[in-house]
């Protein structure tokens, strides 16, 4: 049975909190000799009314505090401990909150969302906007061409045409050279950045045209990064901008530019990168390595969660190998990251790299062959964690990885 907005089992805390009948309207049949009466001031609440009200609030949002991340015995303990702090028209008042931030606001006076709290201890500590073990940050780097269609060679070479998309790598010196760009490459990150901040410019067009960047394998954006007009001595044109690279693409497949219009050559300089904190991220690079038909450990890096909660690590890597392969012969190398050493896998496990060289393949002195792999992992807070990179030869003999990158970063 329900009293207004109580039920029985509430109906003495709701009576408390000064819930009261509403006067009768004037207007209404049968009111003519009735005269509205101001409402009591509500009860003053007793010690055990209080603790029963603290009580249920943190109850009521138990499940929000959960979702946030926070621990939820020490989440209570301070919350019902501010609550019980408060006088009895601000409890009330807490009891009719319609928000989680409007709770804590009354109970505290402070922006929860400016605010963490301690898996310990329970306590509300301050941080800044934003988290530094979540964000990107950005260095910033002298512009570095690469890739400058003026001077590149093979599919690089000469203006794009309308309609086309060109893909290119911001990191790798072999690509950025073959690009156009600076022979002695760029100073990027080895192996995936989150985003890339660049200069493009475009040269030698002959009408109107636009330009978009986007990541390597995303669908085109229904956007222009850059707009050129017509002449045909026309003024270079550039634009800055930020893109997101694609993750677990290899070193030359990082972001894609799209012509259309009039025929343009295109210029793409580095100005800087968005990566998160070396706190969150670990790197480790490694040269050749023999293959025996043994699972081996390649090379390994460990991280850190600095957060009070559990995050994703997202590991990439990418290795170049060399296969000397004989006709007959059926050649298979995987390379794979783990939370174990010497764990290898199969074809089929996840975050595996693979190379394969089947037996209808003449024999070749050197069968070199880039593979990228990924792989998610979940690192609960204050945790260290070593991640390996394995490698093993499932078909052939002789074979080797001749350089690799692993690269694990916290990523929400």
């Amino acid at each position: 049975m329900k009293f207004g907005v109580c039920t029985v089992s509430t109906l003495v805390l709701c009576l408390s909190f000064g819930t009261a009948l509403k006067a009768q309207d004037p207007n209404m049949p049968g009111s003519a000799s009735f005269s509205p009466q101001a409402d009591p001031a509500p009860a003053e609440m007793t010690i055990a009314e209080r603790q029963a009200a603290a009580y249920a609030l943190a109850d009521r949002w138990a499940s929000v505090a959960y979702e946030r991340g926070y621990e939820l015995d020490g989440w209570a303990a301070e919350l019902v401990a501010n609550l019980l702090r408060l006088d009895d028209a601000r409890l009330r008042q807490a009891s009719r909150a319609g928000s989680y931030g409007e709770l804590i606001e009354i109970a505290t006076g402070k922006n929860p969302d400016a605010f963490l709290v301690d898996s310990t201890s329970g306590s509300i500590t301050p941080q800044a906007l934003g988290d530094k073990s979540d964000d990107l940050d950005f260095t910033a780097l002298n512009p570095c061409r690469v890739m400058d269609t003026r001077l590149g060679s093979g599919g690089f070479a000469g203006p794009r045409a309308s309609g086309s998309t060109t893909t290119i790598s911001t990191r790798s010196t072999t690509e950025i050279t073959a690009q156009g760009g600076n022979p002695a490459g760029c100073p990027m990150p080895s192996v995936d950045a989150g985003a890339v901040a660049y200069t493009i410019t475009v040269v030698d067009y002959t009408g109107n045209g636009f330009v978009t960047v986007f990541p390597f394998s995303a669908t085109r954006p229904n956007a222009s990064t850059l707009n050129f007009g017509p002449g045909s001595a026309p003024t270079p044109i550039a634009n800055s901008s930020i893109v997101q690279q694609c993750v677990n693409c290899g070193t030359a497949s990082d972001i894609s530019i799209y012509v259309e219009g009039a025929s343009t050559n295109v210029i793409v300089d580095v100005i800087g990168f968005f990566d998160p904190a070396p706190s969150t991220t670990c790197t480790a690079t490694a040269g050749s390595l023999g293959l025996t038909g043994a699972c081996q450990n390649y090379t390994s890096c460990a991280l850190t969660n600095p957060s009070t909660r559990s995050r994703t690590v997202l590991c990439s890597a990418v290795a170049t190998t060399s296969i000397g392969h004989d006709v007959g012969t059926h050649d298979e190398i995987v390379f794979n990251i783990a939370t174990a050493n010497n764990a290898c896998g199969s074809y089929s496990t996840p975050g595996i790299g693979f190379v394969d060289v089947n037996a209808a393949v003449p024999t070749g002195c050197c069968w070199n062959s880039s593979a990228a792999a990924q792989a998610t992992f979940t690192l609960v807070a204050g945790a260290t964690q070593t991640y390996f990179l394995n490698a093993d030869q499932l078909l052939g003999t002789g074979d080797s990885l001749l350089s690799g990158s692993l690269r694990c970063t916290l990523v929400n």
